[in-house]
């Protein structure tokens, strides 16, 4: 009974344990009561998975750490492969030394092994079967709980990870330091389960540090005034000795304090900018034990990220109230020159001084009455928050009168009857060196205002001093409103030049927004589209607007303004009436408003008519330059006897029984003249090429027919023609303009070729001439073309020019230059691309062109 008291207790308390060293340490303790005669435990566990075992937990008689190296590690690694017990009753490991008893229990899980626990008695045979019983029931325990312990510290530090990343995030998003203070708060007991949280910011003072401030983050319940005292007194310590605190309230003297707080366990934590603290985060917990070693050093990593942010929260409250400042300065100095209204300057002092001073919620201007030489009332602005005490205004009346009579700024701290401490700053008015009045800043808080305070009350009583000078300020205010108007002038006619500028641009040009309405459109659109600009300003670009191509224009647009990048639209001819945008082509340019947004798209629409009958005089001027290099073969097949061939030849077909051994001659004869006759209509089909037909069509028959074309040109050259040709899908396309594209680029590498064979020299080993056609899928999309050659190659100074329209590397009495230009034409209007490449040797050519399965005609 005994045995299973101590075993249930310890399985209560290994259920809880999270952490792998806490089980290691019930383990042992465990053993030590299970068995008295142990004189050494080992506990064998991997501090990470991955790890070899280690005796990472001693505990026994004498020196342990040596006791531990009597152990063979082989034996505990022959109990983790083979997962059973080693007992060995009367083992020794030298036979100099005692017999003892010793047994190894494996910590397995599912196959997995976990470590190992091993227990050496004083005595041979001192572990009965209750023992060894008991001691695999406590490692079986104690398997899952160092499994369990694992998952969880991973589990741990994975959501730290990912705590101190979102940590960093959040606190990083925001310049409001408040906000700043607030989210690192939330974090922290959101991450530590803490009920309380506050963070103490301090400022230098005298050689130390005094409070500025205190941000308190608490659960339903508000934070008792002991416990607020308690964390207070935790943040001084931590500011004196720049040093964090992990502390229970059951270690302070004096049980009955401790009895009567909420909270009984405090983590206090230094933000730092370098080693000078600027403020404290402490966090409470109404549980004791709430926070560990790892809670202290996450919250370590917090603060260096919320140092940062505060860091750049209060620059950034800094800058805005400097700018805050400018801006009332401004907006002071622009009444100033702006209006002969005295009263509505002075009260846009006393507005600015209580807005942009922000500890003050009160702000008055006094003006000396001529006659009596008493301050009068003239301006007063506040919160309406506060309300003055009655008592103060004798106060303030009497710290005037010593401005106006020493000329300085005064402060004053008041105490009311209520033991409320004010705080009043009052700076005197001047002009000329003559005291005119004085302007007083109020705050219901003790010694709020800093010498910056000061400096800016004296900015804004000077301001006041100027807007009561004479009317030769005037005089200067009209001569800059004179200079004003002109400068408004020359921007105005900076614009007229401008829209001047975009009006006489004769192509379309439009200028968007995100919502695709019209900013701006120039006179020679709005005519093209029947308007006038200031009609479209506003119009949103849609059907009734684009008309038919309104769906694909629309598309670019926003696809400009999605990916931020230049697109452009060609209208074809053939695919249909386009409205105002047929014969047009669109190109969008996106303006960005910041580095990754666009705000606005520019629209430019050419008229590309006359380019198009350009293109195709060129096409036609390309044809008649590939018929006349094929004359030359062709001329010889299609004279006038063809006719007379075939005819005769199928009536000697007819005639001439099949098992006649002239019959496969004379169907020969038959054949060849049908192949000529084929060979002839082709050609026919190359005299008409002004427009494109679209069909589904096979890449593989079109590559044939444009050989046969030229397939008599390349056997006279000598040149073996290699077909890799895959099984393809049917490509949308016109199939004739396919068939000239590859008879000019068979055509170009013959030409190679040729050239350079006929360079080498007689004694030179001749190497034949090879086009290879390599035809594939490459993708769902896409296949693809290729056409090597082993010619002359292309010379590095020409690629860059190979597309342009009648530039050509051979005699100009030989070619046109249109080839090239033809081939890119035909496949950019199938939406492909073709290039070319050769190697640095420039020893042969290869021509790649991609073309869709499917386009969009």
């Amino acid at each position: 009974m005994k045995l299973r008291k101590i075993l249930f207790e310890a399985g209560q308390r290994i259920a809880t344990a999270l952490d792998q060293e806490q089980v290691a340490q019930i383990v042992l303790e465990t053993v030590l009561k299970l068995i008295s005669s142990v004189e050494v435990v080992v506990f064998y566990y991997q501090l990470d998975i991955g790890e070899r075992l280690q005796a990472t937990a001693i505990t026994g008689a004498g020196d342990a750490i040596n006791a531990a190296g009597l152990l063979d590690e082989t034996l505990v690694a022959e109990a983790l492969q083979y997962k059973q017990t080693i007992y060995l009753p009367n083992w020794s490991k030298n036979s100099d030394q005692p017999r003892k008893s010793l047994i190894i229990e494996p910590l397995v899980l599912v196959d997995i092994s976990l470590g190992a626990l091993g227990v050496i008695s004083f005595q041979p045979a001192a572990f009965d079967d209750d023992h060894r019983q008991a001691l695999t029931m406590l490692v079986n325990q104690a398997s899952i709980a160092l499994q369990n312990a694992r998952l969880y510290a991973e589990a741990r530090r994975i959501d730290e990870l990912k705590a101190l990343y979102e940590t960093g995030k959040a606190i990083n998003q925001s310049l409001d330091l408040q906000e700043t203070l607030t989210t690192t708060m939330t974090i922290s007991r959101s991450l530590t389960g803490a009920s309380v949280s506050n963070i103490y910011l301090y400022v230098p003072d005298n050689g130390g540090y005094r409070i500025d401030s205190v941000v308190t983050l608490s659960g339903t319940s508000p934070l008792a005034d002991i416990d607020r005292h308690r964390s207070s007194d935790i943040a001084w310590e931590v500011v004196k000795n720049n040093h964090p605190i992990l502390t229970h309230e059951s270690e302070i003297d004096g049980a009955s304090q401790a009895s009567a707080q909420t909270i009984q366990t405090w983590l206090a934590v230094p933000i730092t900018t370098g080693d000078t603290p600027m403020a404290v985060l402490t966090l409470g917990s109404e549980s004791a034990n709430t926070f560990i070693a790892d809670d202290l050093r996450l919250m370590q990593i917090i603060a260096s990220q919320a140092a940062a942010a505060i860091d750049n929260a209060r620059l950034h409250e800094e800058v805005q109230q400097r700018l805050q400042q400018t801006e009332a300065l401004s907006a002071i100095s622009q009444s100033i020159s702006t209006t002969l209204d005295l009263r509505r300057v002075l009260e846009l002092v006393v507005q600015s001084a209580v807005k942009t001073i922000q500890v003050a919620s009160h702000s008055l201007l006094y003006l000396l009455d001529q006659s009596t030489k008493q301050p009068r009332l003239e301006a007063k602005a506040s919160l309406q928050e506060w309300s003055l005490p009655s008592n103060l205004e004798a106060v303030r009346e009497k710290t005037i009168q010593q401005v106006i009579q020493q000329q300085a700024t005064i402060r004053v701290l008041w105490q009311s009857e209520e033991q409320t401490a004010w705080s009043l700053l009052i700076a005197p008015l001047k002009t000329n060196e003559a005291i005119i009045g004085a302007i007083s800043v109020e705050s219901p808080h003790q010694n709020a205002f800093s010498f910056s305070d000061e400096t800016l009350l004296n900015t804004f009583a000077s301001h006041a001093s100027i807007a009561i000078q004479n009317a030769n300020m005037f005089r200067e205010l009209s001569a800059a409103y004179l200079d004003l108007s002109r400068k408004q002038e020359e921007i105005l006619h900076s614009h007229r030049t401008l829209q001047a500028l975009f009006d006489s641009i004769t192509d379309g040009l439009y200028m968007v927004d995100r919502d695709l309405k019209i900013i701006a459109i120039n006179q020679a659109e709005a005519m093209r589209l029947g308007t006038t600009p200031d009609a479209l300003v506003g119009h949103a670009c849609d059907d009734s607007l684009w008309e038919e191509a309104a769906e694909d224009l629309i598309k670019i647009v926003q696809n400009t303004i999605e990916s931020g990048e230049e697109k452009n639209w060609g209208s074809q001819t053939d695919t249909g009436n386009r409205g105002h945008f047929t014969d047009y082509d669109v190109r969008t340019y996106p303006i960005f408003e910041t580095p990754a947004n666009v705000s606005q798209v520019i629209i430019l629409a050419q008229d590309v008519s006359e380019k198009r009958r350009l293109q195709a005089s060129l096409f036609r001027s390309a044809n008649m330059a590939a018929v006349g290099q094929l004359a030359s073969s062709i001329a010889h097949q299609i004279n006038n006897p063809l006719t007379i061939i075939i005819a005769n030849a199928q009536i000697m077909e007819m005639e001439t029984l099949t098992d006649s051994p002239d019959y496969p001659i004379i169907a020969h004869i038959v054949e060849a003249g049908t192949q000529i006759r084929q060979i002839v209509q082709n050609l026919l089909d190359f005299s008409t090429q002004d427009s494109y037909a679209w069909f589904e069509t096979d890449i593989q028959e079109t590559i044939e027919d444009a050989l046969s074309l030229v397939a008599h040109s390349l056997r006279k050259s000598n040149i073996e023609v290699i077909k890799q040709i895959e099984n393809l899908p049917t490509v949308v396309s016109s199939a004739s303009h396919l068939k000239l594209l590859w008879m000019n680029l068979l055509l170009n590498a013959r030409d190679a070729i040729f050239e350079r064979v006929s360079a080498i020299s007689p004694k030179q080993k001749e190497e034949p001439g090879i086009i290879k056609i390599c035809v594939s899928k490459i993708n769902e999309e896409y296949v693809q073309i290729q056409i090597v050659d082993n010619g002359v190659g292309i010379p590095h100074q020409y690629r860059d020019h190979l597309f342009h329209p009648f530039f050509t590397t051979k005699t100009i009495n030989k070619n046109l230059g249109l080839g090239l230009y033809t081939c890119r034409a035909i496949v950019e209007a199938h939406q492909g691309q073709i290039e070319i490449d050769n190697p640095e040797t420039n020893s042969g050519t290869t021509v790649t062109v991609t073309l869709p399965i499917q386009i969009l005609v």
